[in-house]
């Protein structure tokens, strides 16, 4: 599992979904058609597969945007609780007096 890093993740930012599933829902995505699958782009877990997209698609981007919004439907009805992050509160440091 890749760990988080300070710096912005413009993977992490375009398909939000797509990385909660892998980082934290323990999921992995299939990306490719293979004997067991015609869909191109699937989202799958230790229970099996959440969601499979079509055969094709015009580029990766609107595949992995189709992975992303299907990952996002299947936790909406599934695990609608890891949808709802906590909303992070800045700390606000001490100043120095001047």
């Amino acid at each position: 599992m890749a760990k988080e890093s300070p710096v912005p993740d413009g993977f992490a930012t375009a398909y939000p979904h797509i990385t909660a599933w892998v980082r934290e829902e323990e999921g992995w995505i299939e990306v490719g058609s293979d004997e067991f699958s015609f869909s191109f782009v699937r989202a799958v877990y230790g229970g099996g597969l959440a969601w499979e997209g079509k055969p094709t698609y015009p580029n990766m981007d609107e595949a992995l945007r189709a992975l992303d919004a299907g990952i996002a439907a299947w936790l909406s009805e599934n695990r609608p609780w890891s949808l709802q992050k906590p909303k992070r509160q800045l700390r606000r440091g001490r100043g120095k007096k001047r």
